[in-house]
């Protein structure tokens, strides 16, 4: 939700080319909206998931960061991430999962009806094949980035491309889209305070071919995912 507070920003995961439920029906049929636009992501620049702080140390990373994946089958099942096959506990583990990653490892025996140490052991393995990865949602708030402003920026066509990855390769922005209709370059980042956004705006956008900049500075965030697969951001 903006700071104006009448509008809000969305990203909704859909099928390309799809007329979606919620897009084209269900929100222009609720009384209190009272306009909506919307445009397709043709191509990825920066995901949230894919941005980095570099608050931590080159150890401290390194730490944290996955194994590579290792090649590995179950004993039997239907074929599953990287061609690997999921038995019947596998995906009963998954299935818990699904609507709640943050089961403990007992919670997921007592709801599977496995024992624990099976459960722990087959978590590690999902974790050790890449099958099972975990995402933190992080509060920029508590790495002193209060600000967090939506652009949608008008971009000439010779330009798009670059313009798109100099906005992902820049430290702030968290997001950035090429996408259908007339701001055909959507970003999304992360400032200590609006005198720095007021430096981003004035002179790190100089010289990308941008004709026109529309900065929204966001108030409340009502939900926050990663987003793998190609999106539909709404407004």
């Amino acid at each position: 939700v903006t700071t104006s507070g009448d509008e809000i920003f969305a990203v909704a995961r859909t099928e390309p080319g799809s007329r979606d439920p919620l897009v084209f029906r269900q929100l222009p049929s609720t009384q209190a909206v009272t306009s909506l636009e919307s445009a397709t992501i043709l191509h990825v620049f920066r995901l949230t998931s894919e941005w980095r702080h570099q608050v931590l140390t080159a150890p401290e990373r390194a730490a944290l960061s996955p194994a590579e994946p290792v090649p590995g089958a179950s004993a039997s099942g239907s074929p599953g991430p990287y061609g690997v096959d999921t038995d019947a506990l596998e995906q009963s583990l998954i299935d818990a999962l699904t609507p709640d990653a943050r089961l403990t490892s007992a919670a997921l025996a007592a709801r599977t009806g496995h024992p624990e140490s099976t459960v722990r052991r087959r978590l590690a393995q999902l974790a050790a094949q890449r099958r099972l990865i975990t995402q933190v949602l992080v509060d920029p708030r508590r790495l002193g980035l209060p600000i967090e402003a939506k652009l949608l920026l008008h971009v000439a066509p010779d330009h798009l491309a670059a313009a798109g990855q100099a906005l992902a390769d820049h430290p702030s922005v968290h997001g950035a889209f090429a996408t259908s209709g007339p701001s055909n370059l959507h970003a999304a980042a992360y400032f200590p305070d609006l005198t720095t956004l007021y430096g981003f705006l004035s002179r790190d956008l100089v010289g990308l071919g941008i004709t026109h900049v529309e900065t929204a500075i966001v108030s409340r965030a009502a939900k926050r995912t990663p987003a793998p697969v190609q999106p539909v951001p709404s407004r």
